[in-house]
């Protein structure tokens, strides 16, 4: 039986991607253009990536599918909504239940449906993952620890700097030694609700080029270089 393998890039520019093939800047890629074939190929309206990859899984248009944005709203209040998935509770006694926004029949399904096997590794608008002949890592909806979509966080060492929407700023000093002590933020503790932190130390070591960074996880000190230009 033949194999098909499909890489998808995610907002791959196809203006820029030419001339950085052209240029010899992209070997690999430039080497599987040579075994197959290439060609662009038409996106969705809008390019958003939940809009475009749900098309692709698909073969529907926005209307077909129905994921028109990464947000959408809320038929009873008019608020913005998530629209890849929502969490459905029947009742105060059963768990809520994730459903998946994206309508339409995806190519897995009919992989599956002739029998052949297919493996979908990270692709958006697949979660919860499907019960597909194979097997299937979800990709974009998938919530993190923390029971969001991420939540990033900044270090710096100004006092101006304040946390704004979905992100937090952990503010960082060096010592005298050349040294920073601080934290990792992770999920949140179900019984109190405040946040798990990992402490890490990181000393810089300017003249050997390098940072040593400890922590309580495995490895205990990771050790991490300057890249040297060739």
């Amino acid at each position: 039986m033949k194999k098909v393998i499909v890489i998808g890039l995610d907002g791959f520019e196809p203006k820029l991607v030419e001339h950085i093939l052209n240029a010899g800047e992209l070997p690999n890629l430039t080497q599987l253009r040579k075994q197959g074939g290439f060609s662009r190929v038409g996106t969705t309206y809008p390019a958003q990536t939940p809009v475009a990859w749900s098309t692709f899984a698909t073969g529907t248009n926005p209307g077909g599918h129905g994921i028109f944005d990464f947000i959408r709203r809320n038929p009873k209040t008019y608020l913005p909504d998530f629209s890849l998935n929502r969490y459905e509770q029947k009742n105060a006694f059963l768990p809520p239940k994730v459903v998946n926004l994206r309508r339409g029949t995806p190519i897995w399904e009919l992989l599956s449906t002739a029998g052949i096997p297919s493996t979908i590794v990270r692709m958006p608008c697949t979660y919860p993952p499907d019960n597909i002949r194979g097997h299937m890592l979800a990709g974009m909806g998938v919530p993190d620890l923390r029971g969001g979509l991420g939540t990033s966080t900044f270090y710096t060492a100004a006092d101006h700097v304040h946390a704004q929407e979905s992100e937090n700023v952990v503010r960082v000093r060096l010592d005298a030694s050349g040294t920073i002590t601080t934290h990792i933020i992770g999920p949140r503790n179900p019984k109190t609700g405040a946040d798990f932190h990992c402490n890490i130390t990181i000393h810089l070591e300017p003249s050997a080029k390098r940072v040593m960074l400890r922590s309580e996880g495995q490895p205990e000190v990771l050790e991490i270089r300057a890249l040297r230009h060739v």
